[in-house]
């Protein structure tokens, strides 16, 4: 080796010490204004009803995540789901008052976090391009029809008229 190192070779060793080099991959701008917003329909099945709301969001964020036109989940495997943020977004006051609530969806996608905001407006959609719906399990679908029966029997007992013979004076 020689005495006097050459800048080339300088900047091998330095190019060494750093490490390797990482392959980043190139992620899209987040929002872009000129981007279309899609809405999807949500329907939450609560004990007795069910909440219908509407999630406005980005097209991109709507591709990434993969919905399929309708997809239907049971209660306990909807924590799971990306959306799960926004099944309870609106309590009953907004929902009697039609509010709306802006929310920040955080979710992973193949290239890392994916971090947009939705709107959760409470209401029904004619042709949404996706419905999410989240149905009540098998335990509470029967205690709901053990809780009709119930209260079925007890308004629809026949009472017969009784006709009690008076004497009259």
């Amino acid at each position: 080796m020689p005495k006097s190192k050459s800048a080339a070779w300088q900047n091998l060793v330095k190019g060494h010490k750093r490490g390797p080099k990482r392959v980043r991959l190139h992620k899209k701008s987040t929002t872009d204004d000129n981007e279309p917003i899609k809405r999807i329909q949500l329907i939450v099945d609560c004990k007795w009803s069910a909440k219908h709301m509407i999630v406005d969001m980005t097209e991109s964020t709507l591709n990434k995540l993969h919905l399929k036109k309708y997809q239907k989940l049971a209660r306990n495997h909807s924590k799971y789901h990306e959306l799960h943020q926004t099944f309870s977004a609106l309590d009953h006051n907004a929902f009697v008052m039609r509010e709306s609530e802006t929310i920040p969806l955080v979710f992973d996608t193949c290239y890392g976090k994916h971090t947009s905001e939705v709107v959760v407006t409470a209401g029904k959609l004619r042709n949404p391009i996706a419905t999410l719906h989240i149905a009540n399990t098998k335990e509470t679908i029967e205690k709901i029809a053990k809780e009709k029966k119930y209260v079925q029997s007890i308004f629809n007992k026949q009472y017969k008229n009784v006709v009690v013979p008076v004497e009259k004076m």
